[in-house]
């Protein structure tokens, strides 16, 4: 579990073994966060591996929750305006049926952006966001 206090302050909180909530790290973001998401634990994990950060200067992280480098940026996207909402979204594909192939997931970052929509580039990354018809446009980031 995160959180993000006001003035910018997040804190990542994980359950220890006897099912105490247990602070973990803190780390100050430098200026108030609009919006937190936390990726799906992989399979035969026992934690996550990201956490994603819109805040309010137009930007987007995206921090390691490993143990060893928790809380460090990973990367940092700017957007045209403070992300409202963000989802990890994942991905599995598979061919052939019962016996066919199983393909690794995919993780991809969708992110609410007033007023530009993005889409997904083949091979990875994310194409330059692009007008939309006003509203609530999204911005979509390939992580794996």
């Amino acid at each position: 579990m995160a959180i993000a206090l006001s003035g910018g302050e997040l804190i990542y909180f994980e359950m220890d073994m006897t099912g105490q909530l247990m602070e973990v790290e803190k780390q100050d973001m430098s200026g108030d966060v609009a919006c937190l998401a936390i990726a799906p634990v992989p399979e035969g994990r026992q934690r996550s591996r990201f956490l994603a950060v819109g805040s309010y200067d137009n930007t987007i992280r995206i921090l390691s929750l490993d143990p060893d480098d928790c809380l460090q940026p990973l990367s940092v996207q700017s957007v045209s305006s403070a992300p409202e909402s963000l989802l990890f979204l994942e991905v599995h594909a598979s061919v052939g049926g019962e016996g066919g192939a199983d393909y690794p997931a995919n993780l991809f970052l969708n992110a609410g952006v007033a007023g530009f929509l993005g889409y997904p580039q083949p091979g990875g990354g994310a194409h330059p966001p692009i007008p939309s018809e006003g509203g609530l446009g999204e911005v979509l980031w390939r992580l794996s």
